[in-house]
């Protein structure tokens, strides 16, 4: 459908994605803000449409203008969300491309394909990526090398390294090995390789109690400006990060659904769910 297609990741789920030296960007000096979308996790092409990539979508162009400025200083992204009626849109600078076919169009005669995209209900990463967060969590998290059992052929760092080597990316960095922050990693790492898939994400941040934390529900967009001074910025756009208008609501009692109030009333016993 139109709201498919006009999916728009955020910045915050562009930083999940590493530099192909292992490293989170802020922590790569290699990194280039200016140049942004250059030797990432192959996950990341994989994922993510942005500015400037070459995109057949059976429409007019096939190179995705995702900037909000040009260098004339007009509104004229043609996939920019300034005309709600044309899609592809985005509101982020971002377009998922993950279950996108490649020259799949919608609401264009030209261009416009049936496809069937497989819906995936559980992948062989998804039995490492789960084994490698229990043994971490069994341990303590104070075991990066755990196994369950002791004879298990893998540790909690190398069912991560497993999945990560399988797109080309290295071990895991080791200033990220450290007790008990590698849990972050092992959430990242699910992050990226579920990207987009079966609600993966929303069911991760409600088990591990994140959900409500401000950093979680705060939104990032990328903003690009044309530009000719293309010394400091080389791809003709300047890009920076700025905060979208809204903030996602998320409490704590919504952790819990609430009970139907009908039975609550039932008996005296019959608690509501907290908050509710």
């Amino acid at each position: 459908g139109k709201a498919a297609l006009a999916a728009s990741p955020t910045q915050d789920v562009v930083d999940w994605y590493e530099t192909q030296n292992g490293l989170y960007t802020k922590d790569d000096n290699s990194y280039d803000p200016q140049n942004p979308y250059i030797n990432r996790d192959p996950r990341f092409y994989n994922n993510i449409l942005y500015n400037g990539v070459h995109w057949p979508n059976g429409l007019t162009g096939d190179t995705l203008e995702l900037y909000y400025e040009d260098v004339a200083g007009g509104l004229t992204a043609k996939d920019r969300c300034y005309d709600r009626n044309a899609l592809p849109q985005s509101i982020t600078g971002y377009l998922t491309r993950k279950f996108w076919p490649e020259g799949i169009s919608h609401g264009q005669v030209a261009g416009q394909v049936d496809c069937i995209v497989p819906a995936v209900w559980f992948r062989v990463s998804e039995a490492y990526l789960n084994y490698a967060e229990a043994a971490y969590e069994a341990s303590g998290r104070s075991n990066i090398d755990a196994q369950f059992p002791a004879s298990a052929t893998y540790t909690a760092k190398s069912a991560i390294n497993k999945i990560r080597n399988r797109v080309g990316m290295p071990d895991v960095n080791a200033m990220y090995l450290n007790n008990p922050d590698f849990i972050e990693k092992i959430r990242n790492e699910r992050a990226v390789e579920f990207c987009f898939e079966d609600g993966h994400r929303w069911w991760d941040i409600r088990r591990w109690y994140i959900a409500h934390e401000e950093d979680v529900r705060t939104v990032h967009i990328m903003m690009l400006k044309g530009t000719n001074d293309l010394a400091n910025h080389p791809t003709g756009f300047i890009f920076s990060v700025e905060q979208y208008e809204t903030v996602k609501v998320f409490e704590d009692r919504h952790y819990l659904y609430p009970l139907n109030h009908d039975f609550v009333a039932i008996h005296d016993e019959f608690d509501q769910n907290p908050g509710w």
